[in-house]
């Protein structure tokens, strides 16, 4: 994980020092809300999650973000910080964290005053703090994740340089937040990483630099 930190770094550097006639900078921020679970099966992974479903299973997400669009490009490069808490109640159990995020991806968009987008990326999960009713967790708690997430959304322009926006985004796991040991009758036991499956509306505002 630490080589996929160190390129993700490389990268954001490399792109921020290219010049480029017409290119365009773009600052932001972002609220979003939606459900998150821990996943206990496999198939929670392709599972159609409501947003709005966040009565027991909750996600809150603030951020401040950065896009660039290379020249005549309908492809943008993003990146930022988000603070994400994320929060599972249960009857017998709570699963509580709050983490710093780093997102690298990329968005295809159409329009000019009505802009239709989509895209994808990887998210860097960093956990701050937790309060976890778990001793697994306790015991084998990672502080690092990686999400892949990608969205649909809209933008609407507001005014010369700036846009509001509307997004869904789903995040499914890639490497675990910690692992669990199950045992079995039979002597034998196996490992079973426990992954992050986000699903959030997020409201955006953008300023750009033109």
């Amino acid at each position: 994980m630490n080589k996929i930190l160190k390129y993700s770094i490389i990268f954001i550097l490399s792109v921020s020092a290219v010049k480029l006639k017409a290119q365009r900078h773009e600052i932001g921020g972002s609220i979003g809300f939606g459900q998150v679970l821990i996943n206990q099966n496999l198939d929670e992974q392709t599972t159609w999650m409501n947003p709005f479903n966040i009565k027991n299973k909750q996600h809150l997400l603030a951020s401040f973000d950065y896009y660039y669009t290379p020249k005549y490009a309908i492809t943008r490069f993003k990146t930022g910080i988000e603070i994400n808490h994320r929060n599972i109640q249960r009857s017998a159990s709570h699963f509580k964290t709050t983490s710093l995020t780093v997102p690298i991806g990329g968005d295809f968009f159409f329009g000019k005053k009505v802009q239709f987008m989509a895209g994808f990326g990887l998210l860097n999960v960093f956990t701050l703090a937790d309060d976890v009713t778990s001793s697994d967790y306790k015991e084998t708690k990672k502080n690092y994740s990686l999400l892949f997430e990608y969205n649909l959304g809209l933008n609407v322009k507001i005014s010369s340089n700036k846009r509001v926006g509307l997004m869904y985004q789903k995040n499914n796991g890639i490497t675990g937040v910690y692992n669990e040991i199950r045992y079995y009758h039979s002597s034998s036991s196996e490992e079973i990483p426990k992954k992050y499956y986000d699903s959030l509306i997020l409201l955006k505002f953008i300023y750009s630099f033109d």
